[in-house]
């Protein structure tokens, strides 16, 4: 595998889409050829990093689909290459999709400015509720169950 990493590894920049995604597809690409895997995963990340950072429909979001499109046609073309393409099964997933967003909340400000939390330089020094996001969803941490209640009224208004 070091001659593969070797001819592929200039495309690597933690920092950088679709670098690691190139990366990924040029390895996978060799490994087919001189492997013949048996199963091979490989995760693509430039659309949902471009979604992130553009939104859902635009022209970087249609550039980063050709690429998703070329870079599947280059996975296809070498098990072709490799005489396997007829015994390959492809089987092409999302990790998540991405909503449409029109309105953003920080739960964290209203704590605050509710005296939930309290901030020292920018810092969070202390809370009695914090709100850590996950993805769509968020947990609740309650650091003062005497607070409980009003942490309840609280979030009844909203």
């Amino acid at each position: 595998m070091d001659g593969i990493y070797n001819r592929h590894c200039h495309h690597i920049d933690w920092k950088l889409e679709p670098n690691m995604d190139l990366f990924g597809v040029n390895c996978s690409v060799d490994i087919i050829k001189e492997y013949k895997p048996d199963l091979m995963l490989i995760h693509l990340a430039t659309l949902d990093h471009t979604r992130h950072n553009y939104g859902l429909f635009n022209d970087e979001v249609n550039k980063a689909l050709k690429m998703n499109d070329e870079w599947l046609g280059d996975i296809i073309q070498a098990t072709k290459d490799a005489g396997i393409y007829e015994d390959t099964n492809f089987i092409i997933l999302g990790d998540h999709g991405h909503l449409r967003v029109d309105k953003v909340i920080n739960p964290n400000v209203l704590l605050k400015s509710n005296g939930f939390i309290t901030v020292e330089n920018g810092e969070v020094k202390n809370f009695d509720a914090y709100v850590n996001s996950s993805g769509i969803s968020a947990q609740i941490i309650v650091n003062n169950l005497d607070r409980l209640t009003s942490l309840y009224s609280f979030w009844t208004q909203y």
